[in-house]
């Protein structure tokens, strides 16, 4: 399983520079670029300012390509619409743990 988790960089500039309404369409025009770029099985989260996305039975290689191609749409978006904002993103993979090779010892 991996998670993509990432943030708007300048986005308030987005509110205070064309008003709420930009602001609000450019969140619209997100939600629909991350549509795209995913599976039906993936789940897409809003967590306060920072977004994430949970890809299940995703690798590491995998998870990097989505990842790049995500990051190119949002700036595609972002350069289309002349929109002031970069975008910061990272990313982490859970391997597979099988606990029945783990040995707990308690004291």
């Amino acid at each position: 399983m991996s998670i993509i988790y990432f943030d708007f960089d300048n986005f308030k500039e987005v509110n205070g520079i064309y008003g709420h309404s930009s602001g609000d369409n450019l969140l619209k025009s997100l939600a629909d670029v991350v549509k795209s770029c995913l599976r039906e099985t993936n789940i897409f989260a809003r967590l306060g300012d920072e977004f994430s996305i949970v890809l299940p039975d995703t690798g590491e290689n995998e998870t990097k390509i989505i990842s790049e191609r995500f990051r190119g749409e949002v700036m595609r978006l972002m350069r289309k619409n002349d929109w002031p904002v970069t975008l910061s993103i990272g990313a982490i993979t859970f391997k597979k743990f099988d606990i029945s090779d783990t040995k707990c010892y308690i004291r």
